[in-house]
């Protein structure tokens, strides 16, 4: 099982941490394997906006209202005050049942692997549309 982190950052850390997210990874694997380190912490909290999971589970239920995540199997998602867990058997597995969703949502959001060296911005999907 592959273990990924989402994190929704302040709109300041979106605008100045876009092209530096190597730096804002191992700032956040710092703080999840320090959650104690008070400095860390709260640079943390800073960061990060606490996820609306009401929110969150009524955007989710609205979109997908007939998607079955019992098929999807094994799956886990985990919800926390200011990120969401996930596992799922691959990054592809993630990507196309998970975090396409995801796109759907109109902020940015930043994705860290647990054990692995995958991370990076998830952005918006825009809708557009061109007049002739």
């Amino acid at each position: 099982m592959e273990t990924y982190y989402m994190f929704f950052l302040e709109d300041e850390v979106q605008n100045n941490y876009f092209y530096k997210s190597g730096l804002l990874c191992q700032f956040i694997r710092s703080y999840l394997s320090n959650p104690d380190r008070e400095d860390l912490r709260d640079q943390f909290f800073y960061i990060t906006r606490v996820i609306n999971q009401k929110d969150l589970m009524t955007c989710f239920k609205n979109d997908f209202p007939t998607y079955n995540f019992n098929l999807i199997e094994p799956y886990s998602i985990t919800m926390r005050p200011r990120w969401v867990e996930v596992e799922f058997d691959s990054l592809q597995s993630a990507y196309s049942l998970f975090f396409q969703w995801i796109k759907q949502i109109r902020k940015c959001c930043f994705i860290v692997e647990k054990n692995g060296d995958n991370f990076g911005w998830l952005s918006p999907l825009r809708k557009e549309s061109l007049l002739s």
